[in-house]
């Protein structure tokens, strides 16, 4: 009998005594640019535009987007949630597959994208954001605009009921070279990563926004749908064009281990080495 197996045994058991957590990490693609295909074409993402027909290319790795056209007062990007054509205030997931964004198991984005060019009317709105909401409704939109990146506040002015939206976090980056960013959500804050360097972080938002405070108005409201993820153009006061090259998510899926099938294992550990010890004898 080998007692290096018995001790093994001993070891497992000993964390499934305890019922400890653990977790499992699950990958979806979202878009693969390299296909030479829409985003839609992958079964994850829908385009949707409000009041803007943007210019849309797909080249050799990934889809390229203008959406300054015709003053660029509209909206126009890829979501995991699309309009309901019998009724258009309601959104429906494009793919029921897509994970949950829960919060304290934590989750990431990755999208590779390009922003190569910008015009804003404001210095709180930018050309591109990635807007993820979470399963309870809290989240962060991060703002792509010159040469920085930003995420919007969720202060709520006296007298209001609404947040204000003003730049909040900044980092100072060159954004129009293409890049692969990580949007990791951990518990109650968030980190943006840059091929791999730490760029900017700070806590999730509950936003609360006025669909009828912009020009036009959505007929839906982003920030109060569970598992949300936005990537383009989401701003009536921005417009530029940006190349996606891809987009994923990963998230992390707990699971419990059983603490009766802990004990069971732990006594065959035991007995395990005590046969053990009566053969050496």
């Amino acid at each position: 009998m080998n007692i290096k197996y018995g001790l093994n045994l001993l070891t497992i058991s000993s964390i499934l005594i305890t019922g400890a957590n653990s977790a499992a990490a699950l990958s979806v693609s979202l878009y693969d640019g390299s296909t030479s295909q829409l985003p839609e074409t992958q079964g994850y993402l829908k385009p949707g535009a409000i009041n803007v027909v943007p210019t849309i290319n797909t080249i050799i790795n990934g889809v390229q987007v203008n959406t300054d056209i015709g003053g660029g007062t509209g909206y126009f990007g890829y979501s995991n949630y699309e309009a309901n054509l019998a009724n258009p205030s309601e959104l429906l997931l494009v793919n029921n597959a897509f994970p949950a964004l829960h919060q304290n198991n934590g989750y990431s984005i990755f999208f590779d994208v390009a922003v190569n060019t910008t015009t804003s009317n404001s210095d709180d709105r930018g050309s591109f954001t990635v807007l993820a909401i979470s399963s309870n409704l809290k989240g962060i939109e991060l703002d792509f605009d010159g040469d920085r990146i930003f995420a919007q506040s969720d202060t709520v002015p006296d007298g209001s009921t609404f947040s204000e939206f003003k730049r909040a976090e900044t980092a100072t980056f060159t954004i129009s070279d293409n890049t692969s960013y990580e949007l990791k959500i951990d518990n109650a804050g968030y980190e943006l990563f840059a091929n791999d360097a730490s760029l900017l972080s700070g806590n999730l938002r509950d936003y609360e926004y006025d669909i009828n405070g912009t020009d036009p108005a959505l007929p839906f409201n982003p920030y109060e749908t569970e598992n949300f993820l936005f990537l383009g153009d989401l701003t009536d006061q921005a417009s530029g064009e940006f190349t996606l090259s891809s987009a994923s998510v990963t998230t992390s899926v707990p699971f419990n281990f059983s603490p009766t099938l802990g004990l069971i294992i732990s006594g065959m550990g035991l007995l395990l080495k005590k046969l053990y010890k009566n053969n050496r004898s």
